[in-house]
């Protein structure tokens, strides 16, 4: 079981905390400028990866950043970016419960981001 040594060692990093759902958020640098609601969309850069470090996904492959609902994203998201600032730039360690389930089992995102806003389908 690869998930219990790599929460082990995400919770001893300096600047982490766990939040609800076992989630741990790595700040790397931290934001200002406020914090997106669970309702809101977020434009984000990110890097996906698994326990071992492989490159699952990443939006600077594509060459731009990613603008999404936190509505439409996995749960693991849409209960951590509240605890992201504007400008900030996170470590996510996510839960494969709260991710893809089993079949991609813990996830890691190095996530910045960039800016936040209700989303357009809530505006209207």
């Amino acid at each position: 079981e690869l998930e219990q040594p790599f929460f082990e060692n995400a919770k001893a990093l300096k600047n982490a905390r766990t939040i609800d759902g076992g989630i741990v958020i790595e700040t790397l640098k931290e934001g200002k400028n406020g914090s997106p609601k669970t309702s809101d969309e977020v434009t984000v850069n990110y890097i996906l990866t698994n326990t071992l470090g492989d490159t699952l996904d990443s939006s600077f492959k594509r060459g731009q950043p990613l603008t999404i609902s936190l509505q439409s994203v996995i749960p693991g998201w849409t209960m951590s970016f509240p605890h992201l600032k504007k400008g900030g730039e996170y470590n996510l360690y996510i839960p494969s419960s709260l991710g893809y389930g089993m079949s991609k089992g813990a996830l890691k995102f190095y996530v910045e981001l960039i800016s936040f806003g209700p989303s357009p389908a809530v505006a209207q």
